[in-house]
């Protein structure tokens, strides 16, 4: 029904600091430096949320909580959630397959598969991959401004980073999301850099990325099966032969400034030949890496992989 967006942004004018940020059918809004798109869409009845920053989970439960508490005052209203897939193939993509919501936690809830297949890549998929961050309810209570106190104030553009994870979206997202998190546990949320959760929507990406690099004290590059042949999609050339690769550019500006780069090799990946590389990324096969496996590996490999940088910070206890 048409209302919903200008309800949404009446309730939560509090997270719109600028007016101008707001339209006939969406609005950006931000708590903190994270922040979030929200499209309504009248002919095909949905409305898109896409997000930016370092505390998406605690932002998407704000804003799921108010939507449904707007959808459940309209009479016999029926509506579906949806989740973005997580698969080697939807990671980072522009148009995911999507699940809804309710039947991933009732097959999560059951307990009688762990999966669910993706309708067009055909893999199976991780249900707790799936949900996490969706706990709505959880996240709410440990919210400040969900206790009728004030939003996060945004942070300074750029806050430098200890740690800074360089990967490759079509080669490790999903992998690197789990790291990203197990890092974040044990050394905070201020202190380790991702693309996707760390840089603020309206800045220069590329002067950002070179910024925090330079200002971090350890590059991790994550070296999946795809990491040294992923090519470009127009051309098919070898993404690490083109100078504008980002991957690339962050790696070579951590040798440039002399900052330790740690490969972390996964599910068993051999370090690259120095013949499969760049001339700038040739000291890369010679850096000390770790080997992280999935589950039940997991745990152990990422521990020894938090020893092992807490030693390189000097924060050893």
């Amino acid at each position: 029904p048409k209302g919903i967006l200008w309800q949404f942004a009446v309730t939560l004018y509090r997270y719109i600091p600028n007016q101008n940020w707001v339209w006939r059918n969406g609005a950006v809004i931000q708590r903190g430096n994270t922040q979030a798109e929200v499209i309504e869409n009248l002919q095909q009845r949905r409305i898109t949320l896409r997000f930016r920053g370092p505390s998406i989970p605690e932002f998407r439960a704000v804003i799921v909580d108010q939507l449904d508490s707007i959808s459940q005052s309209y009479h016999q209203l029926q509506y579906e959630k949806m989740i973005p897939c997580q698969c080697s193939e939807c990671a980072g993509s522009n148009q995911p397959e999507f699940f809804d919501y309710a039947t991933v936690k009732k097959r999560q809830e059951k307990g009688k598969k762990d999966t669910i297949e993706c309708r067009r890549s055909e893999e199976d998929v991780d249900l707790s991959l799936l949900l996490r961050g969706y706990e709505i309810q959880a996240i709410l209570q440990t919210l400040p401004d969900k206790q009728n106190g004030d939003p996060v104030p945004p942070a300074p553009i750029l806050n430098p980073k200890s740690i800074f994870i360089s990967y490759r979206r079509s080669d490790s997202d999903p992998h690197t999301g789990r790291i990203y998190d197990r890092l974040v546990g044990a050394f905070g949320e201020n202190q380790v850099f991702k693309d996707t959760a760390s840089i603020p929507l309206g800045v220069d990406f590329t002067e950002y990325i070179n910024q925090s690099v330079s200002q971090c004290q350890i590059v991790l590059a994550i070296i999946g099966k795809t990491w040294v042949n992923a090519t470009e999609k127009e051309g098919g050339t070898q993404r690490l032969a083109n100078p504008e690769d980002f991957v690339r550019i962050e790696l070579e500006l951590a040798f440039a400034h002399n900052i330790p780069v740690v490969p972390v090799f996964l599910d068993g990946v051999l370090p690259p030949k120095p013949s499969q590389l760049p001339k700038s990324l040739h000291k890369l096969p010679g850096q000390n890496g770790i080997d992280v496996g999935r589950d039940p590996r997991f745990h152990e490999d990422m521990n020894r992989l938090v020893k092992k940088l807490k030693g390189m910070l000097g924060q050893e206890t």
